[in-house]
């Protein structure tokens, strides 16, 4: 069968949730990744339900039962407990980013050269996030677009408030680098 045609079964609220978590965990091939674990969910589900010493009714019902219920929650908890964690990493390492940003800035650098110059390999998946809006910027998008752009690919939010605030001071042209040095430090 054909991959698309199975994702295309699954009811809409539910892949709208899986999409969003995966987006949130940096996951590309999230509906391999979704079919996957639940087909695997399921089948363990009847394995266990067939070692249970109860007669074939009962372990229809539990697989009846209990595999469908597996089938939809256990993809979403996997790509959700993937989500926290790289929230948690981008979280961790955040004022470290946003000091690194601001040095940058202060040394008169443009804000899509910092965050470029501050995607460093310890910064963990925050090092692509930063990468990838320096490059929306310097492809074109203005920096409140890519800025957006970033919030809504990280399930943080305390980084989403930061980013608010960068955007606005940003276009009211406020001064960015003591701004990000006092969210690094209230962080």
């Amino acid at each position: 069968m054909n991959l698309e045609f199975i994702y295309s079964m699954h009811p809409d609220a539910y892949t709208d949730i899986i999409e969003e978590e995966s987006n949130y965990a940096d996951i590309e091939r999230y509906k391999e990744a979704m079919i996957s674990i639940g087909i695997a969910s399921f089948i363990v589900i009847a394995l266990l339900a067939f070692l249970l010493p109860y007669g074939l009714t009962i372990k229809g019902v539990i697989i009846g039962v209990c595999g469908p219920v597996s089938y939809f929650a256990f993809p979403y908890l996997a790509i959700s407990v993937a989500a926290e964690r790289r929230r948690k990493e981008m979280e961790t390492v955040l004022p470290d980013a946003l000091l690194l940003i601001s040095t940058n800035i202060k040394s008169g650098t443009s804000i899509n050269r910092a965050f470029l110059a501050s995607a460093r390999d310890e910064f963990g998946p925050l090092q692509e996030e930063l990468r990838t809006t320096a490059i929306e910027i310097s492809g074109g998008k203005s920096v409140q677009e890519a800025l957006d752009n970033m919030r809504g690919r990280v399930k943080s939010e305390i980084f989403k408030d930061t980013l608010k605030i960068l955007s606005d001071a940003i276009e009211s042209g406020g001064n960015t680098a003591e701004l990000l040095e006092s969210s690094a430090d209230d962080i």
